[in-house]
Parts: C-alpha cells; structure tokens; sequence
C-alpha cells in the first residue's frame, strides 16, 4: 500500500509537470482568460467528482476564505502570466520566475515561527536566486541590463509570475499553520475558474471558439490538475513523504523539460544550469529545515 502511494504522488509531479506548455497553447487558442477559466473549472468539477463535495461548512473560516483567496489570486496571477507572455521563450521565463517560490516557502516558515534557520537554508536560498539572474542573462551575469531591457518591454509576466511565486509560499505556511488537515483544493480551483470567467466577460470581447485539436489538450491539462491534486494528497498521506518531498523539487527541472519539447523552444545550456542552480537552491533549503526540524 504504501509503495502504490508513492507512486500515486509520484505521478502527480508528472502531470504537473506537463501544466505550463499546455496552458500557453490553450491559451494562445482561447485567449489568457477564457482558456484558463475553461481549465479550473473543469478541473475544479473533476476533482469532486472523484473525491466528492468538500464539507466546507466545518471547515474554519480563516482556512476557507483566508487561503482561499491567496489560492485563487495565485491560480489567476500564474495563468495570466503565462497567458501574457508575449512568445514561448517568455513564457518559460516566467515559468522559472514562479519556480522561486519552494525559497520564498521557507523564508516564510521562517517569519512564521514555523521553521529555524540555518546556513545551509541560506545558502539554498542565495543559490536558487542566483539560478534565476543566471537563466534571465544567459549566463552572463554582466548582461542583467538585458533582462531589465526585456522586463520593460513586457513587465506584467514577470510581475505576475513573482507576485505568485510569493503567494504560493503565503499559502503553503498559512494552511500548514491553521489549515488543520483540511482539504477544499476542489472548491478554490472552481472558484478560481468562476473569477476568470466573469473577466472574460466583462473586459474580454472576442468569440470562443474550440476546435478538436484544443478540446483534447483541454481535456487533458483539466484532468492532470485533477488527478495531479488528488493524487499527490493520496501520496503524501500514506506514501513515503520524505522521498516525494525531495522528488518535488525536481518540478522545475521535468516542467521546463516538458514545455520546451511542447512549445518547441530550444533552450541554451545556461538556461539549463540556472535551473539546475534553481533545483539545488531548493534542496538545500530542504535538507537545511530538515536539519533544523531534527535538533529542536
């Protein structure tokens, strides 16, 4: 049972995974609201189909509507950051940018009183940072005027990518501090596509139109958020939770892997070494609250 599980947890990385490259090309069918909007709905009904309607009257108020709101704005600033990217190469930009957020996590655990810091947290942190100026410039550091140059050119992406990156970590403290076990994932996905419709509808004006090719991606990205949910929370609760948690941190890495192959973006070598910067950065800061957590 417990070898499944793990299993189960670690098929959701991989459907996360697969996330990014889908959404930009949905998106750049449908357009950034209507395309997400479709995603998180369908998502968000898929998951009560499979694990059935939330009791979200027992659930506490803070959790409910406190994360919720922090889960919805991040769902609807991630989707637009993607949808917004000006190219494909963008778009993995920002996907990278987002990818910061395992250090903003910790740093907030910290702040928290959740976590005791230590030199290898921030060392983890400065390395992952370092990751992302060195993907931005191409490795070479000397060139961070060109990054400022592109951010001007298109800085909501990027604005909307890091302001996620942030409020996922808020919402990762905030529900392990006062979420007490509860799970309304389901809930927050729907609403979050019932915000992106109503935008559509107020400020978008163009006609929706879904051909065969775009149907099936979504389709398939609506059921991997569903089951990447469902089964990561079935692995983390009966699985090995120490290996799916250091398996995690390889997300960045398999979800740039697969959007480059998807979108058809060739990325140079140092893009690559600032995500494994990025990836490394995160694990230390794991092993780092680990050993913190082990000499409380």
């Amino acid at each position: 049972m417990k070898i499944n599980a793990t299993w189960f947890g670690l098929m959701a990385i991989l459907f996360w995974s697969t996330s990014i490259g889908l959404m930009r090309t949905i998106t750049e069918s449908l357009g950034a609201s209507a395309g997400a909007a479709i995603i998180y709905t369908l998502g968000g009904l898929l998951i009560i189909c499979f694990k059935g309607v939330p009791k979200v009257w027992q659930f506490s108020k803070l959790y409910l509507y406190g994360c919720g709101a922090i889960f919805i704005i991040y769902e609807i600033l991630l989707s637009q950051s993607i949808g917004y990217a000006q190219d494909r190469q963008q778009t993995l930009e920002v996907t990278m940018l987002n990818y910061a957020w395992p250090c903003f996590t910790v740093i907030g655990a910290i702040i928290f009183k959740l976590q005791k810091s230590n030199k290898l947290i921030w060392l983890g942190i400065a390395l992952a940072f370092l990751g992302i100026i060195y993907s931005l410039t191409e490795g070479n550091l000397t060139f961070i005027h060109s990054i400022i140059f592109r951010i001007q050119l298109n800085p909501i992406p990027y604005l909307f990518a890091f302001s996620a990156a942030i409020l996922w970590a808020l919402f990762c403290c905030i529900t392990r501090k006062y979420g007490k076990g509860e799970d309304a994932t389901s809930v927050f996905l729907f609403m979050t596509g019932v915000f992106l419709w109503c935008k559509y509808f107020i400020f978008d004006n163009t006609v929706l139109t879904i051909n065969f090719s775009v149907g099936l991606e979504v389709i398939f990205l609506s059921l991997a958020m569903a089951l990447g949910y469902s089964f990561w929370n079935y692995g983390i609760q009966k699985g090995n939770i120490l290996l799916l948690s250091i398996m995690s941190y390889f997300t960045p890495l398999l979800s740039i892997f697969w959007s480059s192959l998807w979108l058809g973006v060739a990325l140079s070598v140092a893009f690559w070494l600032g995500m494994l910067m990025v990836t490394g950065g995160s694990l230390l800061c794991y092993w780092g609250s680990r050993k913190s957590s082990l000499t409380k």
